[in-house]
């Protein structure tokens, strides 16, 4: 199995790391898969796949040529992150990154192609919210453990002291007077049992 690494568009030929391969055959390809584009070392536009179009609401017609920050406006610190990400050295994979875009979230994934850059692209808002919520829902169980417990150990205090303070009244009792106070004794002991 060849691995894909780039469609060099040409007037009717794509190919796959040297593979000639029908342009349909490459466009379904392309098209099957998770926003995806293409940059060279000026930022600039080389290719965007059909689903990259779509959730952008661009043309690569409009957009190949110009750089990636004239089309997709990050704020700083993101933009800063995927110039980061994009400058790394050695040629490897750079994973899980992330930036916001008209209040939607998208991880990438950096990886290297020829001498460009590709960049795969998934939005991931849903995750993200869904992380938050599994994280509030975590705080709000512990929180409730933790009024539990209060709760269990205030009873335990209130009702241990009330038990003791019986159990000592009873036996104070039949201390003064033991042959009058009999089943106080085994009162006592019956508080102090349970």
């Amino acid at each position: 199995m060849r691995r894909l690494f780039f469609v060099y568009r040409q007037p009717r030929v794509a190919f796959f790391t040297g593979v000639k391969l029908d342009p349909a055959y490459a466009e379904q390809i392309l098209s099957g898969i998770s926003p995806l584009f293409t940059i060279n070392q000026r930022q600039e536009l080389r290719f965007v796949n059909r689903p990259f179009e779509e959730e952008f609401g661009i043309k690569a017609a409009t957009v190949l040529g110009r750089r990636i920050f004239d089309i997709l406006p990050l704020p700083v610190l993101d933009r800063e992150a995927m110039l980061d990400a994009l400058q790394r050295k050695g040629g490897r994979k750079s994973v899980n990154h992330q930036f916001r875009f008209r209040r939607r979230i998208y991880g990438y994934t950096v990886f290297p192609v020829g001498g460009d850059q590709g960049i795969i692209l998934k939005n991931i808002t849903d995750i993200r919210r869904l992380e938050r919520k599994v994280q509030n829902l975590h705080s709000r169980l512990l929180s409730a453990q933790e009024e539990e417990r209060q709760r269990l150990a205030a009873e335990l205090h209130d009702g241990v002291g009330q038990t003791i303070v019986a159990a000592k009244i009873n036996l104070m009792a039949y201390n003064a007077d033991r042959a009058r106070n009999e089943s106080r004794f085994t009162m006592a002991v019956e508080l102090i049992d349970r």
